[in-house]
This record gives structure tokens, C-alpha cells and sequence, in this order.
């Protein structure tokens, strides 16, 4: 008996040593093929980066179905794909610059079954590069309900 419980402890050990080496993987490939995602993951939510410049649509919300479709659209993508699935945004955020030499402009979109999110799309030009669901700063305005 005793010898069946270590080998099922060490079976679980190699599937934590498997998952672990995988995920450094999965890491390594993103950041390679697309470093917006992972700078957006560790990047920090400092005031600035989530401050209205302009209100677009006070009104815009998104719904968990359009969440839906925007994450299954391939990065990169055109800017008017992503328009057509979220329409306006509730407003526009302050540019950002995710890599040297390449403003990226952001867009925000409340969420509808959570105001107190909201989704952070990123664009390089005219090309969707990804998005982030981040608090909503409380030193932008409420949406008008």
C-alpha cells in the first residue's frame, strides 16, 4: 500500500512539474508573438492610464455576449471589426506607449452587468491589439443611466 501512495505522489508532482513548464512556455511563446498581452498583464493600472479624455457615448455599455465576440477575434485585427461588434465607447483614454516608438490609443467600454469595470481596448493605428477588463477610476464621470 505504502508504495502505491508514493508512486501516486510522485505522479502528482510530474503533473505539477508538467503544468509548471507549459505555462512557462505558453509565456515565453506570447511574449514573443505578441508582447502588448503580457505588458498589459504586468503593467500597473496607474491613474493616468485609465482617465477619461473623452466621453464618447455616456450611454455605451457592453454586454457579456459582445465580451464574447471580441475575445474570440484574432489579434490583430482592424479597428472597424472590433467597432462593429462594441459600436462607440464610452469614452477615450489617455494614449500609452506599450513599445518604443508606437503611441497606442485606448478605448473604454462599461461593462453592463458591472459599472465599476470596464474593458480597455488597445489600438496601435488602426490595428486591435488587445484588451484588458480593469476598475473603473472613480475620477471618471458616472454613466448617465
Amino acid at each position: 500500500m505504502k508504495r502505491s501512495s508514493r508512486h501516486l505522489a510522485f505522479q502528482i508532482w510530474m503533473v505539477l512539474l508538467v503544468i509548471l513548464l507549459v505555462a512557462i512556455a505558453v509565456t515565453r511563446l506570447i511574449s514573443e508573438y505578441n508582447p502588448a498581452l503580457i505588458a498589459g498583464l504586468v503593467r500597473s493600472n496607474s491613474s493616468t492610464e485609465s482617465q477619461c479624455v473623452e466621453i464618447i457615448d455616456p450611454n455605451a455599455l457592453l454586454n457579456r455576449n459582445q465580451i464574447l465576440k471580441l475575445i474570440s477575434l484574432a489579434e490583430p485585427s482592424r479597428r472597424a471589426k472590433v467597432r462593429a461588434i462594441l459600436k462607440a465607447p464610452y469614452c477615450k483614454l489617455e494614449a500609452i506607449a506599450i513599445r518604443a516608438g508606437a503611441k497606442s490609443e485606448q478605448e473604454a467600454y462599461l461593462l453592463e452587468y458591472d459599472p465599476t469595470l470596464w474593458a480597455m481596448i488597445l489600438y496601435e493605428g488602426n490595428e486591435f491589439i488587445g484588451v484588458r477588463i480593469a476598475p473603473r477610476n472613480s475620477s471618471c464621470p458616472t454613466p448617465q443611466t
